[in-house]
């Protein structure tokens, strides 16, 4: 294993860095203004700052003096401001990544401002491609003080910075501005040869334009400015193609010294189709539309063969590999992802969950009226097979596989038009087919739904079906298997506590469309856009929304499903928390899911039940 490179910054704790994003590719930001992270061109590309993960590469643009050091995101976007408190004065750095980012050519804007008093800081340009294999060459000045030069198969391209001072693949340069003035860098890095530079005032323009009109008001949500904050991140991370990646990083622990350690720079269909329900019911319609292009065109083009996940542009999963690096403190140096070898049954189901959202609000083209046709044939000829499940382990015949195929033929036969009413009656019958095979293994002799035939578990996401197509038409008619399921999971969990299981981590992204977080920085761990586990606190805590939002009435989504042929028109849920956590719940009461959970009694009841779990 190599070791780490001398003089590269020293690692911080993951919620210490700000996410820089353009959709196309992400930077991460330290305290010190050190760049620690960036892959270019695109998000699955070779990074070329890499001291994150103990590689070479970074940039920074640090004071010269004792600081202490703070820092926000201006509203609806991600530009980031770097604030250093100094023995001097104080001194902010505006960054950006130039969005709508161009796939080929990333343009990183930073703005030096000494808002009080002088401003003195050093700047250090150490770009390194290919994970630290391909370092600057034929670095030249021309007579603007532009530097160019070459990393690999990179161009590269920085301004702003005339008297640096070139050493062994490193730029330096000592800056000194006097009070209330500015000063910008612009760095730009392409896998093609680099066009006319543009105007820096320009770029920040176009930035902030295209931010403001990217994200929706959402003033109907409970906290609008934490929900706008939530879209902007995942608009950040979501490519032209319309994929939106699970995180800008690689190999970063979810527990230090646990193994959970992955790259997640790619695009999973489940996480996709949670993305664009969650921005159906808030509104966020653009997010809903790209979920629906990048989800019907990876269905159009592999059928039954759908993978769990691809590259943000569609293309196959890398086989997973080490870097020979020493890997951020607790984790790892894996690239690539072994879940290209997967079969996952229950993202056929998340995607016509997604596809009949986008009916319902009229949203769906004829592309991805196909699209739905052909998840459900591929249902109907998968649903015998064992597949790796939510949780991506071991091929089983997992309950919350079959289910969740169950409720998403049930939602999409009930936002079908009405002109295919006969085609729906097929899709229901199939969702009753699927239902009776599921319980012929899967009833545990309580009565509740357990994980698999072989195993007798609890498992929360068995809650989450439950939670995605229509309810009983009477809210006194308790679903019998989802009562004995939700008591048995509340026996499993402390008395005191929330919704904190896989079930929680698993709609992580649901809820970052709805509801947002007081936390103004975005995690920069695999739990900032959803997924499987919950991670550590202590070196991952998420900084994405932590409530769970009314969505807007316009979007009836939700509950008691895979089970229940119900017209989805019936609000089924109110949102009250359990009367004792040492009673379970009251078998005539209202059966959701929702109405067993323990949540803050301050949260006031939803005007519908468009929601997941919180």
């Amino acid at each position: 294993m190599k070791a780490t490179v001398s003089g590269a910054p020293a690692p911080h704790a993951l919620r210490d860095y700000a996410l820089l994003a353009d959709g196309e590719r992400g930077a991460l930001v330290g305290p010190r203004g050190e760049i620690v992270w960036m892959c270019a061109p695109a998000w699955d590309s070779d990074a070329v700052f890499a001291a994150l993960i103990g590689g070479d590469g970074w940039y920074s643009v640090t004071p010269v003096t004792p600081f202490v050091w703070g820092g926000y995101y201006e509203p609806g976007g991600l530009i980031w401001r770097s604030r250093w408190v100094t023995t001097t004065g104080i001194t902010e750095c505006r960054e950006a990544l130039a969005y709508p980012g161009d796939p080929h050519h990333a343009v990183l804007l930073r703005r030096l401002m000494a808002v009080d008093g002088h401003a003195r800081v050093e700047v250090v340009l150490r770009l390194v491609s290919g994970f630290g294999r391909h370092p600057l060459q034929d670095m030249k000045r021309d007579q603007h003080g532009i530097w160019t030069g070459r990393s690999g198969d990179l161009y590269v391209r920085w301004s702003g910075v005339p008297d640096a001072q070139p050493a062994e693949g490193t730029l330096r340069a000592a800056l000194a501005l006097d009070p209330g003035t500015h000063h910008d860098l612009d760095l730009e890095i392409s896998d093609r040869p680099l066009p006319e530079r543009e105007p820096t005032d320009m770029l920040w323009r176009a930035t902030e334009t295209r931010w403001a009109a990217a994200i929706p008001g959402l003033d109907q949500t409970l906290a609008p400015r934490d929900a706008r904050h939530a879209c902007a991140v995942l608009a950040g991370m979501s490519a032209a193609g319309g994929g939106t990646v699970a995180a800008a990083t690689t190999s970063l622990p979810e527990r230090a010294e646990q193994g959970r350690h992955y790259d997640y720079r790619y695009v999973w269909i489940r996480d996709q189709a949670i993305i664009g329900q969650a921005a159906a019911a808030a509104g966020a319609h653009t997010l809903l539309d790209n979920s629906v292009r990048f989800v019907t065109a990876r269905l159009l083009d592999h059928g039954p063969a759908l993978t769990p996940a691809y590259t943000a542009t569609g293309k196959p999963l890398p086989d997973q590999r080490s870097l020979d690096l020493p890997g951020y403190p607790g984790g790892f140096d894996v690239v690539g992802n072994q879940v290209n070898h997967q079969f996952q049954l229950d993202g056929f189901g998340e995607a016509l969950l997604l596809l009949a959202a986008a009916a319902r609000h009229d949203r769906l083209d004829t592309d991805g009226w196909r699209a739905a046709v052909t998840a459900v044939d591929a249902i109907a000829a998968r649903r015998h097979e064992p597949d790796a499940g939510i949780w991506e382990l071991h091929a089983d015949r997992w309950t919350h596989s079959r289910l969740t195929c169950a409720a998403g033929l049930r939602a999409l036969a009930t936002a079908a038009p009405r002109a295919d009413r006969g085609r729906a009656a097929g899709w229901e019958a199939l969702a009753d087919q699927i239902v009776a095979e599921t319980a012929s293994d899967c009833l545990h002799p309580t009565g509740r739904w357990q994980r698999s035939p072989t195993q007798a578990g609890v498992d929360a996401a068995l809650l989450l079906p439950a939670c995605a197509a229509p309810c009983p038409p009477t809210t006194r008619a308790p679903w019998p298997r989802c009562v004995p399921c939700i008591r048995s999971w509340r026996w499993t969990t402390t008395p005191t506590a929330s919704v904190t299981t896989d079930a929680r981590s698993r709609t992580r992204k649901a809820r970052s469309c709805s509801a947002g977080s007081s936390s103004q920085r975005p995690s920069t761990s695999r739990a900032t856009t959803s997924r499987r586990h919950a991670g550590s606190n202590a070196t991952a805590p998420h900084a994405g929304p932590q409530d769970c939002s009314p969505r807007s009435s316009t979007s009836p989504r939700a509950s008691c499903a895979a089970i229940c042929r119900r017209p989805s028109s019936t609000r089924c849920c109110s949102r009250q928390p359990p009367a004792s956590p040492a009673r379970p719940p009251d078998e005539a009461a209202h059966p959701c899911v929702m109405s067993a959970v323990r949540v803050p009694t301050t949260w006031p009841a939803p005007s519908h039940p468009g929601f997941r779990l919180a």
